[in-house]
């Protein structure tokens, strides 16, 4: 079994290392930078068209068969993508803390903090993670929460999807709403919505035993 870990805004594959190795008795384990992110050397994406024909383009060119796809926040969004438009035929797709309710102007009220003014605090993180892509990380993020604002995904969309979807949020997320996700969950002709007690939104400040656990859980057993 392969399992894909995709990360959220801002983020990169190494936010799921501690996670991911609990998955390798399991099966292979891919950890995956976005385009500009991380240690990626490929070029920013102009949308979400772009991201999600990556992750296509991923799976296409090391032959992978219905991988299990577990994507945080931005990452659940373009898996849930690139599964609606058929560019992938994943297992199932597990998101966490994945915003669902979009338009234009929740969009801009997104990018509005893409900036070194809001993001001061963890200039020396982004830095570190990110490297000579952290300057255009800025503009390519603000770009593609535009065209999910101008194009979100519907709950009609949802319910095409024929595989297994689970929906997580934390108890105490206070940028993704329960009530969003678990109507988005239900959405689904196969989902499932579940509660991540008292968990908050950043991945990397969930309880990583907590999280893996009820991974396995979902997966697994």
């Amino acid at each position: 079994m392969d399992f894909l870990f995709l990360h959220g805004a801002l983020g990169c594959a190494s936010h799921w290392i501690e996670i991911g190795n609990t998955f390798k008795e399991h099966g292979h384990v891919h950890l995956l930078d976005f385009p500009a992110h991380g240690t990626s050397k490929l070029s920013p994406v102009a949308n979400l068209n772009g991201l999600s024909d990556f992750l296509a383009d991923y799976i296409q060119s090391n032959s992978i068969e219905s991988p299990v796809i577990i994507g945080y926040s931005m990452g659940g969004y373009v898996a849930l993508h690139a599964a609606i438009k058929g560019k992938i035929n994943p297992a199932q797709i597990i998101t966490i803390a994945t915003k669902m309710t979009w338009d234009e102007t929740i969009a801009e009220e997104g990018t509005a903090n893409l900036n070194w003014n809001s993001l001061a605090a963890i200039k020396d993180k982004l830095m570190s993670e990110h490297g000579e892509n952290t300057e255009q990380l800025f503009s390519m993020t603000a770009n593609i929460l535009r065209s999910i604002g101008q194009q979100p995904i519907q709950k009609n969309d949802l319910s095409k999807l024929q595989i297994p979807v689970t929906m997580m949020v934390g108890e105490k997320d206070k940028m993704v709403s329960k009530e969003e996700t678990e109507v988005s969950a239900l959405a689904c002709t196969n989902g499932r919505f579940v509660i991540l007690e008292a968990q908050g939104h950043a991945l990397e400040r969930m309880d990583q035993m907590l999280l893996s656990k009820t991974l396995k859980q979902l997966l697994i057993h």
